[in-house]
């Protein structure tokens, strides 16, 4: 390591974490839909299945884990209210990422 950065102390990192809070499942999407979805919003790849979350089995947290509908935790991603996505984006929070999930009753 280069001596100068030695001096400079490193960065702070923070990690969340949320208890399981929302039972989601995969719902697949037809090569049609996602042909169309990728003429909207470019990518590199195409998704194989859109999440959907079940609004009965929310626990009321503005910030929670997924639970599967199996019943095991999944702890790829979290999910959260907007309410948390309005401060991260009033406070400038990087490397995060929103994307909508359909809720269904």
């Amino acid at each position: 390591m280069a001596k100068a950065l030695k001096k400079i102390p490193p960065p702070k990192y923070y990690v969340l974490e949320a208890e399981p809070g929302l039972e989601v499942w995969s719902e697949k999407v037809s090569l049609e839909d996602q042909i169309a979805a990728s003429k909207e919003t470019p990518r590199r790849f195409l998704l194989p299945s859109r999440l959907k979350g079940k609004a009965d089995s929310w626990n009321g947290m503005d910030l929670m884990s997924p639970i599967s509908a199996t019943g095991n935790l999944m702890t790829i991603s979290l999910y959260c209210t907007d309410r948390i996505k309005d401060l991260a984006e009033q406070k400038g929070w990087t490397n995060v990422k929103f994307v909508p999930l359909e809720v269904v009753d």
